[in-house]
């Protein structure tokens, strides 16, 4: 998945004026905090208001640096601790109007009950605050309100369909077709127990997210007398789960790159300021000013600025030096996903889950389900409009002066009318991010011709997708051995899919250019395989990773459409082999030398390639190694069927992100050596075994 879109995604709000005095009391000595061996919180309590209390406890005993951190993006002081950079984000937050969205919104969105969860967040955050002001960064920020909470989600759900990183790229001039940044990808694989050897369904959760941060995932498990009991894992700030396992369900998301909105050009009055043409007549922009707070540098004070933001008809407007563009989307105007992802947490069979499905407020996001009674399931989710003129291509720039591209908010099409798979007859399903026409095998996938070419589905496919397949239609029985050892593959596909063809690197005239001919001959002898013993891998990485930082490529990611000439790859290929003797010695390496994994005094080999099923995508260092920074990160792995559940999961470096705890890096050896521990949700053996037993106070 993009590491920065799923993070805003469940982080906390931008309203700083809102509710923080509630007219109720949680009961804390109700409250227990269950800490197992691994510092993993079982959270147990009468109520789920009082059971979110304590996982939100909880989450900031463990990393409120975090927490504070998506706080502040999301409340629209990025700029006081990230400056210039920060500001744009603040910029985005005030153009989009969440603000006010979810104040207009709010009472009438949302149920009783989950008011008083969202009440329950923010007291554990402001009591958190209060016996903690050491450790507030920006005492502006509390105290936290109900509207901060949902404003959050408001923005993430829009990063994740894409919106506010598209706007940030149109203010600097970059317009459709958009290159879609930090793709860091996710998996999801279910596997019916008819092709299973033990009568049990198989699921792997496998999101891949940055392996530390404010972005990455936490992982917990909530029960509380109301009927709630699942583990699985979700970014600091969100106050229920995002994706797991329940007693009777569980389910994965991946990121989908579906047609979520559209980008206008506004035909402008040439002389009139802010006059934009509408069905023959003019029109003039909306404006109000967004206020804004910057600390430029840390040693500055904080400098307080407004900066004008323009709406059209169709949305919010920006100003470039090329003219002026308006976007238009339903994912800022959609607030109720935290409520979904509740009722989806607290669903008991597959219709249930549907049920929460069909609330549509998740405005985009795969997902891959399977539950004890033999279901399995995949839906390519989202929000797309249902009135869009069939004439228009939606996928590029589209003309902001007819009505005739004007469609409706409240009208989309519903759940059964998008692509799903429900137990298909090859007995599995699975997305990689990839094109939900291809989401079991062959003769089981989906026709794009059932489906209105203006939804803008994916027909790409990627290298995990095709490795995938390959993997999976070799097994006509999976046991779970079988199951674990293709989710932990590392090996890329013989044809590598990027937008430019990779393979040409073996095609560098070795005559014209003798000083590379030993580097072409161990890219030609070399296995693209991220194993830790591999020798060849690591000159091929870092050629590739040169090859990235030059090659543009639009969202469709059509493989080999860039024609890239034999120069750029001689280029990418001499600066890697001179890396390599630099820093190593040698082009001949064994890759767990090269790609390490350190946190403290630790440092490990780190297995894992970009887009290989076991994913990892790094970034140099100055000595020379590479830093794992995103892809597999948190993995829980679940056989669920008549007689229970078995689960085992695995973080990248533990449950703390606190360094004096022992759990700041006490997993790090089994996530490097692709293992798991086991899980449960078993409350006598969780008690029993318990490392620590307490109340939030």
């Amino acid at each position: 998945m993009k590491y920065f879109l799923l993070c805003l995604l469940i982080s906390l709000g931008l309203s700083t004026s809102a509710q923080s005095t509630f007219s109720w009391a949680v009961r804390k000595d109700s409250i227990f905090i269950v800490r197992d061996s691994w510092g993993v919180p079982h959270i147990y309590a009468p109520t789920d208001e009082e059971t979110i209390y304590g996982f939100v406890w909880a989450s900031c005993e463990d990393d409120f640096k975090s927490m504070q951190e998506t706080l502040l993006m999301s409340k629209g002081m990025n700029g006081r601790i990230n400056g210039m950079e920060g500001v744009k984000t603040d910029y985005v937050v005030g153009l989009l109007g969440i603000h006010e969205t979810v104040k207009e919104k709010y009472e009438s969105q949302f149920s009783d009950k989950y008011k008083r969860i969202i009440e329950a967040s923010a007291m554990a955050i402001n009591e958190y605050a209060r016996l903690h002001p050491d450790e507030i960064i920006v005492k502006k920020a509390f105290p936290v309100s109900v509207y901060d909470i949902v404003n959050g989600y408001v923005l993430g759900t829009t990063f994740l369909a894409s919106v506010s990183e598209s706007l940030m790229k149109i203010f600097e001039d970059r317009l459709p077709p958009l290159d879609p940044g930090k793709q860091y990808g996710s998996n999801g694989i279910a596997v019916h127990a008819s092709r299973t050897n033990d009568g049990q369904n198989y699921i792997a959760i496998n999101s891949h997210q940055p392996l530390e941060g404010p972005f990455s995932w936490y992982e917990a498990h909530l029960n509380s007398g109301e009927g709630m009991n699942m583990l699985g894992s979700v970014l600091i700030g969100a106050i229920t789960l995002n994706q797991g396992v329940n007693e009777h369900l569980a389910w994965a998301h991946t990121l989908n790159f579906n047609d979520f909105f559209d980008i206008y050009q506004l035909t402008m009055h040439p002389r009139k300021k802010n006059m934009y043409k509408f069905d023959g007549e003019w029109k003039k922009l909306e404006k109000k000013k967004v206020k804004l707070a910057v600390k430029p540098k840390k040693w500055m004070p904080v400098i307080h600025v407004s900066k004008s933001a323009y709406y059209s008809i169709y949305g919010p407007a920006i100003k470039t030096k090329s003219g002026v563009y308006s976007i238009r989307g339903i994912a800022y105007n959609t607030i109720g996903v935290g409520e979904q992802w509740y009722h989806m947490s607290k669903a008991r069979n597959f219709t249930e889950f549907k049920k929460a499905l069909e609330m549509q407020q998740m405005p985009n996001m795969n997902i891959v389900y399977a539950d004890r009674y033999d279901t399995i399931f995949y839906i390519s989710n989202g929000l797309y409009p249902k009135t869009r003129n069939l004439n228009y291509d939606w996928k590029k720039m589209l003309p902001g002066d007819t009505s005739a591209t004007l469609w409706e908010y409240n009208n989309y099409y519903r759940i059964d009318e998008l692509p799903h798979y429900i137990n298909p007859d090859c007995g599995y399903v699975f997305n990689t991010n990839h094109t939900p026409f291809v989401a079991s095998k062959d003769d089981c996938s989906l026709s794009p011709d059932s489906y209105c070419h203006t939804m803008g589905f994916q027909k790409r496919h990627f290298n995990r997708s095709k490795r995938l397949m390959n993997l999976m239609d070799t097994v006509s029985q999976f046991n779970w051995e079988i199951f674990k050892r293709i989710k932990y593959d590392t090996q890329l596909p013989d044809t590598i899919i990027f937008i430019t063809e990779v393979e040409k690197f073996l095609k560098i005239d070795t005559i014209a250019h003798p000083d590379l001919a030993l580097s072409v001959r161990v890219l030609t002898t070399g296995a693209k395989n991220g194993d830790t013993s591999n020798t060849n891998v690591a000159l091929f990485m870092f050629a590739f990773m040169e090859l990235m930082d030059k090659i543009k490529f639009d969202v469709e990611f059509i493989p080999f459409s860039i024609e890239t000439p034999i120069d750029t790859y001689v280029e990418c290929l001499r600066k890697a082999r001179d890396h390599m003797l630099k820093h190593f010695g040698s082009l001949e390496v064994p890759f767990g030398k090269v790609q390490r994994l350190r946190r403290g005094n630790i440092d490990l080999p780190m297995p894992g390639l970009p887009d290989v099923l076991a994913a990892m995508y790094s970034t140099k260092r100055s000595d020379g190694t590479l830093a794992p920074r995103a892809g597999d990160c948190y993995i829980l792995l679940a056989k669920i069927g008549k007689h229970g559940i078995e689960m085992e999961s695995v973080n990248a470096f533990g449950t703390s992100n606190r360094p004096n705890s022992k759990h700041y890096t006490d997993q790090m050896q089994m996530f490097t050596n692709q293992k798991t521990k086991p899980m449960t949700l078993d409350k006598d053996v969780i008690w029993k075994n318990a490392e620590r037993i307490y109340h939030p106070q």
